[in-house]
């Protein structure tokens, strides 16, 4: 590409971003204020705040468990226009100065410690502890769906309760309980359907295997009794979580699209520090026309690589993008890594007069990298080669880890919120370009404390970001069709996918591979601990099964192994992964033939089902939902089915219009 022709790319670039993010910000008007009751997070230390307007002004307080004040705040200033909220806290001889910004309900805020009562901390250096939190009355406006997290006392059984609408139970209810630990290991079983006897925002009673909970709710808590033949034997206890998912019992297709709305700008305030537009973007050829990787495929691929030839070239891509620093200094610096693959013939359309090829946007998982992707011989990543060679262009974009000391843990034990500390020092393929990436923040002083906390956003906030990005660049170029894109991966790579795919709606489709995970069963499953996040404690927020709810009514295909231990501790290793998948269905209702859970005889792999024979082909299970209350087999059912006798390949085809794809 000539330099006006890289140019052009950069400003397509720059014109597709700006378009598409602020015409999704006017979708729906962000009513949420300080007013009410807010449950935040301040590192591991829980609080209550509450605001409440009198004429132009707000008051605040801190509650106690009671929700009764204990401490008044002052210098309440909260400005509608920016959506910025700041106050002052008393603490003995401290004083502590907040800001931070309200998006639908949500709350992502720094805050400075002083002692000096009258000055205000002006240096930004100041302000570098976080609190996150969400509002009561805003998020809960109705009687359901609610989720909270329980624990029984004297058996330690740590389970998910989640209740939501129901058309055949008598009190409008049904709820859902899934134990997925004992005290802080991992000890899952399989989740139980049941009616509710009595849920009326304040007290909940319903029946489980013959024992009875009966539970009162105070805010987010909620604790009671579990009876079993009319006896009280034990007490449980919760507190809400998932407060900002789509529940089970499905919407209308006008209610889904609010709620997307509304979860995508959450996400951006949580995770990607509101999702800001870039200031500047490069995409620079290091590279350009090289001869696809050598290598023998690895035995274990299933898409049938003989059969396709390597007719692509490969560019190596280097992506530098600058960003608005949140304190006004320097624009902050993002560099990025991959690989683009090309068709050297032309496009294949079936006669269709198609003029432009799809493009697959694939990322890797742990200890991978772009390079591994169109490596034949990778035993795990060569799904961008597969993908090369069914005629996609195939943007690969490296996945990595912060260095160490940017990570942030909280906590000893698995209850309290994690982060991770150990591995990847130099990268998850330092030898092929994927090194560390350091986190998106200003630049810091030499000698800088606490580094790890000036950043306002999450790992995989940053990781999605960067293929976005990078999707960006690739959208822009004339010979990408921008209605046929499809983003992939596997293990991280599955992850990362699932969030680009709910994150950004140019995708077409989806595919998470080794990825749709109970998150609760993650936790306590011995799982590298960069999927959770530094500031909040994701789990209270959403579950995987939301990151798939974004992505309806465009398809998605789940990709689990029945032997895939990573995410699982039960016998019926692949049960959470149905539970996930079945919850997501309810976000495409009638449209649930888009909703692929792809259950294939492996583990922890990607797989595409095409071995010329019947049982290669993309499967499905027989059986994805109860027959009624009480039905539990369904999840420990391995029967599957393939409903077409296609491939991956041969889906994406279909659904893209190339019927030659096989």
């Amino acid at each position: 590409m000539n330099a006006c022709g890289k140019r052009w790319a950069v400003v397509a670039a720059q014109f597709v971003v700006a378009c598409f993010w602020l015409c999704g910000s006017a979708l729906a008007q962000d009513t949420s204020s300080p007013a009410g009751r807010w449950y935040v997070l301040a590192g591991n230390q829980r609080m209550t705040f509450r605001f409440e307007q009198q004429g132009a002004n707000y008051l605040g307080a801190r509650l106690d468990e009671q929700d009764k004040p204990v401490e008044q705040f002052d210098n309440v200033a909260w400005n509608a226009g920016t959506r910025t909220l700041e106050f002052r806290r008393t603490n003995g001889n401290t004083w502590q100065w907040y800001r931070g910004r309200i998006v639908e309900g949500t709350l992502n805020m720094r805050y400075a410690s002083s002692t000096s009562s009258s000055n205000k901390p002006t240096d930004w250096l100041a302000y570098k502890w976080h609190v996150t939190g969400w509002n009561h009355e805003y998020l809960t406006p109705a009687l359901a769906p609610q989720v909270f997290d329980i624990q029984v006392a004297q058996t330690g059984l740590r389970a998910r309760l989640r209740i939501d609408r129901s058309t055949t139970s008598s009190s409008g209810f049904e709820g859902r309980l899934k134990v997925y630990a004992v005290y802080e290991s991992c000890d899952e079983m399989l989740e139980e359907d049941f009616a509710i006897e009595r849920w009326n925002g304040t007290t909940l009673r319903f029946t489980v295997k013959g024992q009875t909970y009966d539970g009162t709710v105070s805010g987010r808590t909620i604790s009671g009794t579990l009876q079993q033949t009319g006896v009280p034997v034990y007490q449980w206890r919760g507190a809400r979580a998932e407060v900002l998912g789509y529940g089970f019992a499905g919407k209308t297709n006008e209610e889904r699209a609010r709620w997307q709305a509304r979860m995508r700008k959450q996400l951006y305030h949580l995770a990607l520090s509101g999702n800001p537009q870039p200031l500047t973007s490069e995409a620079r050829e290091t590279r350009n026309q090289m001869p696809p990787l050598l290598g023998v495929p690895d035995k274990k691929r299933d898409d049938n690589a003989q059969a396709y030839p390597q007719t692509y070239s490969l560019t190596e891509l280097a992506f530098r993008w600058t960003l608005p620093n949140p304190n006004g200094g320097a624009p902050l610096e993002r560099l990025g890594h991959g690989y683009l693959a090309k068709p050297t013939t032309g496009v294949r359309d079936g006669g269709r007069g198609k003029a432009k090829y799809p493009l697959a946007l694939v990322v890797n998982g742990h200890t991978g990298s772009a390079w591994q992707a169109f490596d034949p011989s990778s035993p795990l990543f060569w799904y961008g080669d597969a993908f090369a060679r069914q005629g996609y262009i195939v943007l690969a974009v490296d996945i990595s880890h912060r260095p160490k000391q940017d990570r942030i843990r909280y906590g000893a034990v698995k209850s309290e919120v994690l982060g991770y500390d150990g591995g990847y020092e130099q990268g998850d393929d330092p030898a092929h370009g994927n090194v560390v990436k350091p986190s998106l923040k200003p630049n810091l002083p030499p000698v800088a404390q606490d580094a790890p906390l000036y950043t306002d956003w999450e790992e995989d906030g940053e990781r999605a970001w960067d293929a976005m990005r990078a999707l960006d660049y690739a959208l822009a170029r004339p010979d990408v069709d921008a209605a046929r894109v499809v983003v992939a991966g596997l293990s991280m790579g599955g992850e990362i996918s699932s969030y680009i795919a709910a994150l950004d709606p140019r995708v077409t489709v989806g595919i998470s591979a080794g990825f749709s995970p109970d998150l609760n069963v993650l936790k306590y499953n011995f799982s590298h601990g960069c999927w959770n996040w530094s500031y909040a404690d994701i789990r209270e927020y959403l579950d995987a099964s939301d990151l798939f709810a974004l992505v309806a009514p465009r398809p998605m295909i789940i990709e689990t192994g029945k032997l895939d231990p990573i995410y699982a501790c039960s016998p019926a290793l692949f049960a959470g992964d149905k539970q996930v998948a079945r919850r997501a269905r309810a976000a495409y209702g009638a449209d649930s033939r888009y909703l692929l859970h792809y259950l294939h005889n492996d583990a922890h792999y990607f797989r595409v089902g095409d071995l010329n024979a019947p049982e290669a082909w993309l499967r499905i299970p027989s059986r994805s939902a109860p027959s009624g209350l009480g039905d539990t087999t369904w999840q420990t059912d391995s029967a599957t089915y393939s409903p077409n006798n296609w491939t991956l390949f041969r889906h994406l085809g279909v659904w893209f219009g190339f019927r030659y794809l096989q």
